[in-house]
């Protein structure tokens, strides 16, 4: 005696009468709820559409390692030096980088 397999269900299939539809799933609650999104979205701050910032220019040098017989370029060795002024300098300025950028933010 052969069983017989259950109906197969797909998203294109009305569901069984035993299981009930989310609220979400009627087309004009969806709809609703995109242009809410939409809303959300074009209403955020100017801060969040602002250019990019224009950051701190890193000196790129010709320094290379030489690892297990293999030239490997590191142009930015010279950042290693943390007590150096050119390094000190850099530092500065992305630091008032980062601090003008989180105080622009207005969730802060």
């Amino acid at each position: 005696m052969a069983l017989a397999s259950p109906p197969v269900q797909n998203r294109f299939s009305s569901p069984p009468t035993s299981i009930k539809l989310c609220p979400m799933n009627s087309p004009s609650q969806l709809g609703g709820s995109v242009a809410l999104g939409l809303l959300f979205m074009f209403s955020l701050p100017p801060s969040t559409h602002a250019e990019p910032p224009e950051y701190p220019q890193a000196r790129r040098s010709d320094h290379t390692d030489m690892l297990h017989g293999e030239s490997v370029a590191d142009p930015y060795r010279w950042m290693e030096e943390i007590d150096a002024p050119e390094t000190r300098r850099w530092i500065e300025a992305q630091s008032a980088l980062t601090r003008r950028t989180l105080d622009a933010l207005l969730e802060r």
